[in-house]
């Protein structure tokens, strides 16, 4: 009995001990709970104010962005730009300009060699001027020596002729004579790559040039019959005047020569723009579409000449072309009934005018 005598005082202690720690157990779940979401609130916190760093941040980083890509897109364009500029001057046969090419060490050594190009097509271009001023004089003592025989047998200063040995004799003549046109060609196209950088501009009134031509023509124009229709506008331009004249001859020629009888050959001149603009049409066959870039390469002559038009040496129009070329412009073959050929020139001066007068 003395063992179990405090076991009943133990348990009225008990349940008022128990509350208590239930209490204290209940308080510290409901401080955790609060310091659980005092926790989520600063994270939450925390989270929106990142996120709104981040969004500012981006939109700050986009100007910055835009500039990185211009400037990058800048520093490539621009050498490729060049690259580009200095390959479409080459294959145009402007070789008087050394090429420079600035950026990345590539695109430097790329302008390098594209430079060392160019002095080589300048000095392969010197060479065959040379050859062709060369062999153009050489050709000249036995073409003259054929000449003379063929005019001395045709003459009958060495007896006289049957009419088969006479046509021989006019065979020689003739092709005598289309050789020294073709040598006096050949010494008119080393004439013009030898002045290729050379331009003595001034202002010049294109009207009283494309009246001279026709002048200078008239014998020919009468001899054939041919009409000259002109319309030409009061126009001035910076341009070599005899270079010009010269253009305007070679298209005024042709158009004499493959015009029929009787037929209309028409000059124009007018503005447009910051260009001059020639335009001569003729009645003839004209050009067929499939030659319209051929007929200005040197030597070329088209398929379609009529059997009474004198052959020529497929040099006029690729003078023509570079003439016109040379003065910043350029020359178009249109389509008609007829050849149909429209230039343009700039009539103002422009920096590339300036370096090469």
């Amino acid at each position: 009995m003395t063992r179990l005598g405090p076991v009943p005082a133990l348990t009225q202690r008990l349940p008022p001990a128990f509350n208590s720690v239930v209490e204290h157990a209940q308080s510290l779940v409901q401080m955790g709970d609060h310091v659980i979401d005092q926790g989520i609130a600063e994270l939450r916190t925390q989270a929106e104010q990142s996120r709104n760093s981040v969004f500012w941040l981006m939109i700050a980083l986009i100007p910055t962005a835009v500039a990185l890509i211009g400037s990058f897109t800048f520093l490539i364009a621009r050498p490729i730009t060049q690259v580009s500029e200095s390959i479409r001057g080459l294959g145009e046969g402007h070789f008087g300009r050394p090429i420079r090419v600035e950026g990345p060490g590539d695109m430097v050594r790329l302008g390098e060699q594209l430079d060392w190009l160019r002095e080589r097509l300048v000095q392969l271009e010197a060479q065959k001027t040379r050859f062709l001023q060369h062999i153009s004089h050489e050709l000249k003592t036995p073409l003259t020596a054929l000449r003379e025989g063929s005019d001395l047998l045709s003459s009958g200063v060495v007896g006289n002729l049957n009419a088969e040995q006479r046509e021989i004799a006019r065979i020689l003549q003739e092709n005598s004579i289309e050789l020294r046109k073709l040598i006096e060609g050949l010494l008119n196209y080393s004439a013009v790559h030898a002045q290729a950088s050379y331009l003595d501009a001034k202002i010049v009134p294109l009207r009283e040039v494309v009246r001279r031509v026709v002048n200078d023509r008239k014998l020919a124009i009468v001899a054939k019959g041919v009409r000259i229709e002109l319309n030409c506008e009061n126009v001035a331009a910076y341009c070599d005047e005899e270079k010009i004249r010269i253009v305007l001859d070679n298209l005024l020629s042709n158009a004499v020569k493959y015009s029929p009888e009787l037929g209309l050959v028409s000059i124009k001149l007018y503005k447009q723009n910051e260009y001059a603009v020639f335009e001569v049409m003729d009645e003839g066959p004209g050009i067929p579409e499939a030659e319209r870039e051929r007929v200005f390469e040197a030597f070329y002559r088209g398929t379609d000449i009529p059997m009474s038009a004198v052959k020529g040496s497929g040099l006029g129009l690729s003078i023509v072309k570079e003439y016109v070329t040379l003065h910043r412009g350029t020359i178009e073959v249109l389509p008609g009934p007829g050849a149909h050929f429209r230039i343009r020139i700039p009539r103002r001066k422009s920096e590339g005018k300036e370096a090469a007068a």
